[in-house]
């Protein structure tokens, strides 16, 4: 340290700075000082004004969907349907996901995201999203304390109040954070934040050994819903660092150094054991087969200065965010993004270390080294399968906003003029209103699967799975040949991506291309053999071929590689049925009820009622469905309204030849071929089940004519 800097420092109160300073006092005595008290009414109501800003910002979020991972993670796991599952939760991971590749070990996410489905009562999209309001409401009411005590601890005043709930308020609106707000799987990034601040206000709250244990505890329900909660370790010892080297008493030079990070491994060192423990262990529960799909370390950490770079600039100008970046992996250390990103890496060090000095800045350093630090997962040598994801800023933007505002209070101080002070003032406050209606408009982005994955290929062309979405919404709409052509063009761009060679068997099947589409489907089965999705879309479409045994024994492969994947379950219980196989249709939906006792349709198998609902349930009622049904192409359905009127009565032998037809329809022609010669019994000149029973002959000679 300089001369002129020790010359310069600011006369502070004689209350111990260091975390080591006294046994009996706390280790930032000078930040904790008692409870907060606002005083006066006005602080209240800024409060309300801030609470108020946050709910209209996010408010349009309600009405939006499920998107994206959400997929695998919600919509179809049938692990979140039931609460009796939480045990699971904690011991295994495939509970998180369908998709083996995805299934990490974030058993807390899970149980959120199950009690979500039990008190909405089931899939309401409104409940979810209320919900994550919720968890950003007590996010930013933690960051509050949070930043109070930080600033507090560089220079006691009742200013910091109002700095530390603008830091809150800009935090809780950013722009950027809207990625984070509307996909719902995202919520691991909520609840992982919330533990590690949650350890944070642990650890200054209490004094002793007592607080350094008992902070574990809330860095551990963090790091169970996302990992990166146990960078509460060496946050901490930044914490530490930072106290010491803003004492009065600290030496300077090679020896003053050592001994700071000597005391302030010391303090830190139970939760960085205790982080590294918890990383181990929770890496160690990941699903077999779970991988993050990135390849090329050295690539990759090139490519991460520039993502670092974009990071800073979208935290100052939020515009242009896409759900679904086409960054590629930077393949030349010369290229100008990584001199980019090496400059503004090397700014933001050199920023943290010249605040370090000061204790007057020291917020400012330590809000840049939580930026670096809680960016490591995602920014360093290991490889993600995306190179970029905006919502991977959340917890970093905490630690830039908090250098932020302090930066800003540093800059009003030095401003000779009060006009000029309220003019700066003014601004941060106008701009933290722009920063929420940038997230209110971001919010109508998300309000449909057409409207974010348009706004994925206009921002990011390059990207073959946002022009595969964007086909998956436009085919969804009817506009079968525009999807085919989305299709084809993310075909260039991804040409050996399983999902894809899915949509284009499904678009080119609705489009009378039999043969191209199934080549498709094999294909994906062949690109990703052990995930659940190839079998069943290629059972599905099987089923519409007329070729359900076959679907059954995709269906079987469906449900060895997920057992929650719940569209398979329904399938294969739904043929079983269809089919006759009344005994096995209740194991299937016994099976079910297992993972989900919500669903009706499983309950109506379980009872051997018929799935299918009629206001009247009398066998005529039933076949006039049937006959719909069939006329609809639904032939699975139109089987099962067919079975529930010969149920009701079994000499009818017009449901009998009805059923007869539907089972040839779906592929079932030796369970067709029996049903017809009852008919036949029943009304020997039914000319219309004789020609039935001779044309499912036909499609199966080598059975013997009875």
């Amino acid at each position: 340290m300089s001369e002129s800097e020790r010359g310069t420092r600011p006369k502070v109160s004689p209350a111990p700075d260091g975390p080591l300073a006294s046994k009996n006092r706390p280790a930032v005595a000078a930040a904790e000082g008692g409870p907060i008290r606002p005083g006066g009414a006005l602080f209240p109501l800024a409060v309300a004004a801030c609470l108020i800003l946050i709910l209209a910002t996010w408010a349009n979020s309600l009405s939006n969907g499920f998107h994206f991972d959400d997929g695998h993670v919600i919509v179809n796991n049938l692990f979140l349907r039931d609460l009796a599952h939480l045990p699971l939760y904690f011991r295994d991971a495939r509970t998180f996901s369908c998709l083996p590749a995805n299934a990490s070990y974030r058993p807390m996410t899970t149980l959120s995201l199950a009690l979500d489905y039990r008190l909405g009562g089931g899939l309401s999209g409104r409940f979810f999203h209320a919900s994550q309001i919720l968890f950003l409401l007590l996010l930013w009411a933690a960051l509050l304390v949070f930043y109070r005590r930080v600033f507090d601890f560089c220079k006691r005043g009742p200013g910091n109040r109002y700095l530390a709930l603008f830091a809150a308020t800009a935090f809780a609106v950013h722009t950027a954070n809207s990625e984070t707000m509307n996909l719902l799987s995202a919520r691991s990034e909520l609840l992982s934040a919330l533990g590690l601040v949650g350890a944070f206000l642990v650890y200054f709250s209490l004094h002793g050994r007592k607080r350094t244990f008992v902070s574990l505890l809330p860095m551990a329900a963090g790091a169970l819903a996302k990992v990166p909660a146990v960078l509460f370790g060496p946050l901490l010892f930044l914490w530490n660092y930072l106290a010491i080297q803003c004492r009065r008493s600290s030496r300077a030079g090679w020896r003053g150094t050592a001994r700071r990070v000597a005391l302030a491994l010391a303090a830190a060192a139970p939760a960085c054991i205790a982080g590294l423990l918890l990383f181990v262990f929770i890496r160690s529960m990941d699903a077999p087969g779970s991988t993050y799909g990135g390849r090329f370390p050295a690539s990759y950490a090139r490519t991460q200065l520039w993502v670092v770079f974009h990071y800073l600039r979208l935290f100052v100008l939020p515009i242009g965010l896409t759900a679904d970046s086409d960054l590629q992996q930077i393949a030349d250390w010369y290229d100008t993004r990584v001199i980019a990103g090496v400059l503004a890496v090397v700014g933001v060090v050199w920023l943290a270390v010249r605040c370090a000095a000061r204790r007057d800045r020291w917020p400012v350093s330590f809000g840049l080294g939580w930026f670096l630090v809680t960016l490591l997962p995602t920014s360093s040598f290991f490889p993600l399968a995306e190179t970029m994801n905006e919502h991977r800023v959340f917890l970093p933007y905490i630690g830039l906003a908090l250098a932020a505002v302090w930066g800003g209070r540093v800059v009003a101080e030095k401003m000779a003029s009060e006009p000029a002070r309220r003019s700066l003032a003014a601004a941060a406050a106008l701009g933290v209103v722009a920063l929420a209606i940038g997230s209110h408009v971001r919010n109508e982005v998300w309000s449909s699967d057409e409207t974010l994955w348009a706004d994925v290929t206009r921002k990011s062309p390059g990207n073959g799975r946002g022009w595969m979405n964007y086909g998956l919404a436009l085919m969804a709409r009817g506009d079968l040949v525009a999807a085919r052509d989305a299709f084809e063009r993310a075909s260039v761009l991804t040409p050996n991506y399983w999902a894809l060679e899915i949509n284009r068997g499904i678009v080119n099947g609705a489009l009378g291309s039999p043969q191209v589409a199934e080549s498709h489907f094999q294909r994906a089965i062949q690109l990703e053999p052990r995930l659940p999705d190839p079998h069943f879309y290629f059972a599905r479409w099987l089923v519409e071929q007329g070729r359900s045994p076959e679907a059954l024994a995709s269906l079987e492969r469906a449900i060895a590689a997920a057992a929650g994947f719940g569209p398979a379950r329904l399938l294969r219980m739904d043929l079983l049925a269809a089919r006759g196989d009344a005994g096995e249709a209740r194991h299937a939906a016994a099976e079910f009820l297992a993972l989900d006792p919500s669903n009706e349709r499983a309950r109506s198998y379980a009872s051997g009622k018929s799935p299918i609902p009629v206001e009247a349930p009398s066998s005529d009622a039933y076949f006039r469905l049937g006959l719909a049904l069939g006329q609809q192409k639904n032939f699975v359905d139109s089987a099962l309204a067919y079975r529930a009127a010969e149920r009701l009565d079994p000499r009818s032998a017009d449901a009998l030849n009805n059923l007869g037809w539907t089972l040839c329809q779906l592929g079932f022609v030796d369970e067709a071929i029996p049903v017809l010669e009852r008919a036949l019994e029943i009304r020997s000149d039914f000319d219309l089940a004789r020609n039935n029973l001779a044309w499912a002959r036909g499609r199966a000679p080598n059975r013997p004519v009875r």
